[in-house]
């Protein structure tokens, strides 16, 4: 029972994950790789040091501008509704029934590999055409995914 528990959710993650690199056009085998070393591939993987959850454990931050910003091309438009961006520049959730429920889409392997495809896909516009950082990799996926825009020192 748990061989076949085990096999079911695996198969949904990485369908999920297919989904999302070819409805981004991101790269299958980053995303994969990213869930691996992000969360071991736990929906419901939590850093016990930061905001950082789910599969791809994003920042809060970082999780609401993808989903505000990218959420309405990839269906979930209602949920980008709810996110408004501060004067500060920072994004928030005014009706904290509505926060929580788009915080909890973090653990859900679709929309959580969906808004990875769409970050590493605008990450990915931010670099110089045809240098080696152009093509992410799985080592890049700390500052990715911890909203750090900045390469690596």
């Amino acid at each position: 029972m748990f061989i076949e528990a085990t096999s079911e959710i695996a198969s949904r993650i990485t369908g999920a994950i297919r989904d999302a690199a070819q409805a981004t056009g991101s790269n299958f085998d980053y995303l994969f790789a990213t869930a691996q070393r992000e969360s071991n591939f736990d929906p419901t993987a939590k850093a016990p040091t930061s905001s950082a959850s789910g599969l791809f454990q994003f920042i809060d931050q970082t999780w609401l501008e993808t989903l505000k910003t990218a959420g309405p091309d990839l269906g979930y438009g209602r949920y980008a509704e709810g996110i408004v961006q501060t004067a500060s520049g920072q994004y928030a959730v005014p009706d904290p029934g509505q926060r929580q429920a788009i915080m909890q889409l973090r653990n859900d392997p679709a929309a959580a590999s969906a808004m990875a495809g769409a970050y590493t896909r605008r990450n990915k516009a931010m670099l110089p055409t045809g240098s080696a950082a152009s093509r992410p990799t799985a080592n890049s996926t700390s500052r990715i995914f911890s909203g750090r825009r900045e390469p690596p020192s």
